[in-house]
């Protein structure tokens, strides 16, 4: 392993552990306007405006990037164990939409991401190294979820363009999304293009959508009058 795998392994790994206290302030937010909102006795939503697509997408590509990275060679240890507490906030912050809408569709994500999470987990514990015989089936995976990931990108997007405010989206979060997804690009052509050219794929459409999110909540902030959240 060269000295640039290494350095871009670090600072993709650094940069996201910002986005991982981004997903904890995410996470945060939802729960401080669930608190004023039940204060204020109105039945506004907690999760108002915010995409439960864009989280599920975002979960998906940090599960697929955990099982990935135990098929790579060498182990790809900075992707691995910066993703895992990812995809514990990713859990909670999709069992908050339970809470808002405690039937249907969006009820169900919580609980079934949870149990998706667990049982990767178990299967990488009891089956080491399992994981490289279905690297072609990996890469599909990152592909299916990157695919996902952009999909919620886009109806954030959407929700920002129709609904005309911010609601429960955090920007601080997604700029520092921005940050790793670019310091994953770095870390993936590091890695070797052959093996993690779905890392790269995902990262590099996510900077561009992010940065259209971005571009279009930070408009809304502006011409936003000034108040509690």
């Amino acid at each position: 392993m060269n000295a640039a795998y290494h350095i871009t392994g670090i600072l993709q790994a650094s940069l996201f552990a910002l986005s991982i206290s981004a997903v904890y302030v995410q996470l945060r937010f939802v729960r401080v306007r669930r608190t004023g909102i039940s204060a204020a006795g109105t039945n506004d939503a907690a999760t108002d405006n915010l995409s439960i697509l864009a989280i599920l997408g975002s979960f998906a590509a940090f599960l697929s990037f955990v099982l990935l990275s135990t098929a790579t060679e060498p182990f790809a240890h900075y992707i691995f164990w910066s993703r895992i507490p990812a995809c514990v906030l990713a859990v909670l912050l999709l069992w908050e939409f339970r809470r808002d809408y405690p039937s249907g569709v969006r009820a169900s994500m919580g609980p079934i991401s949870g149990v998706l999470f667990m049982v990767a987990l178990g299967v990488t514990a009891l089956l080491p190294g399992i994981s490289r015989q279905f690297l072609t089936e990996l890469q599909f995976f990152v592909i299916v979820a990157g695919v996902v990931l952009v999909g919620g990108q886009v109806h954030q997007l959407w929700l920002l363009l129709t609904r005309r405010r911010v609601g429960a989206l955090s920007l601080r979060a997604r700029t520092l999304n921005l940050l790793k997804d670019l310091s994953t690009v770095a870390f993936g052509l590091n890695l070797g293009v052959h093996q993690s050219w779905s890392i790269v794929v995902v990262a590099a459409v996510n900077v561009a959508l992010t940065a259209a999110v971005l571009g279009v909540g930070a408009r809304l902030s502006r011409q936003a009058k000034p108040g509690p959240l």
